[in-house]
């Protein structure tokens, strides 16, 4: 049988690839490395199973030979499987990146099947589906049928969901009632905030910290990989509360190793909140308000919170 084969771009991809294909035994992971330091030591480091093939393709943004090396990899890959009766089954990390949908293309043009992208899926599959179902007839029939795979538990009318629940973690340890975490967001980096906005913001979640859990003596800021120090620095320097530390692997997994459970993980919205809360850590979100937005962004993030909002365990704070 030919392997089942997974394009991605991003750690939190190849992580849902690893998730939702860990009973296969034969599978080819093509990851993209986009040169920036810190995505590509993610992938590399993440990279495991014995049974798994990798192809690691460098192709920063902008560059026209890196993404023709991606495309030729899958029509080679496509063409040594021209005389099979069945071709790999593909999935694709990022329906927004169009070189997985044409590196997809080769293998199906009826079906495309998408993992999980952290919380950017949510209104991924919204957009898609109120896409879908605007449209009609013969345009409707050329569409290939979309499916995807993911922890999020959403609904939608025309884009197929399967639903992987999370593994739950189950924690013995004593709680240190006197540490919260809180996860970074690019969001200045994006131009979702600005840089004086996303200050004022982390003063005003301090302020929650400082008046509504006292407790908590310390809040370790953990940046998200594409945040810039001077950004991230600049928003919690002078908050007497806030410790910073970065990374080399994902928070997740760097708090299920700690000694002692922290009080709480704490974020604007992000899918490691999400992801700790599944696996049963105490989680806050801290709901940004809409005039600190920038207006294209606003509907995406309100649509996050009021996912937020119907889950079970996950405390929404207005600031």
């Amino acid at each position: 049988m030919p392997p089942e084969i997974v394009f991605i771009e991003s750690p939190l991809q190849l992580k849902s690839a690893l998730r939702m294909t860990s009973s296969s035994g034969n599978l080819l992971i093509v990851c993209r490395l986009n040169g920036e330091a810190e995505n590509d030591s993610r992938i590399k480091s993440s990279a495991c199973g014995a049974d798994i093939e990798y192809r690691f393709i460098v192709a920063p943004p902008g560059s026209a030979w890196g993404l023709m090396k991606l495309i030729v990899l899958a029509v080679y890959i496509r063409l040594r499987q021209v005389f099979s009766v069945k071709c790999s089954t593909v999935f694709i990390g990022d329906y927004r990146a169009f070189w997985m949908r044409i590196c997809a293309s080769f293998f199906s043009l009826r079906s495309i099947n998408i993992l999980d992208d952290g919380m950017a899926t949510i209104h991924v599959v919204s957009k898609l589906d109120e896409s879908l179902v605007k449209q009609g007839g013969l345009l409707r029939l050329l569409m290939p049928s979309v499916c995807f795979y993911t922890a999020f538990n959403i609904k939608a009318e025309k884009v197929d969901i399967v639903y992987l629940p999370v593994e739950r973690f189950t924690d013995d340890r004593d709680t240190d009632s006197s540490v919260a975490y809180f996860i970074g967001a690019p969001l200045v980096e994006k131009g979702i905030v600005t840089a004086q906005s996303y200050k004022s913001l982390m003063a005003d979640v301090a302020e929650y910290f400082y008046h509504k859990h006292r407790s908590i003596k310390k809040v370790v800021y953990v940046p998200h990989r594409a945040e810039l120090e001077e950004n991230y620095s600049a928003s919690v320097d002078g908050l007497n509360l806030f410790t910073v530390k970065s990374l080399n692997e994902d928070v997740e997994s760097y708090m299920q190793k700690l000694k002692m459970a922290p009080a709480c993980a704490a974020s604007f919205y992000s899918t490691a909140l999400f992801m700790l809360r599944e696996s049963g850590f105490d989680v806050i979100s801290f709901k940004i308000p809409l005039d600190f937005v920038a207006l294209k962004f606003s509907k995406d993030i309100d649509q996050v919170y009021d996912f937020y909002h119907v889950l079970n365990n996950v405390e929404v704070v207005e600031l």
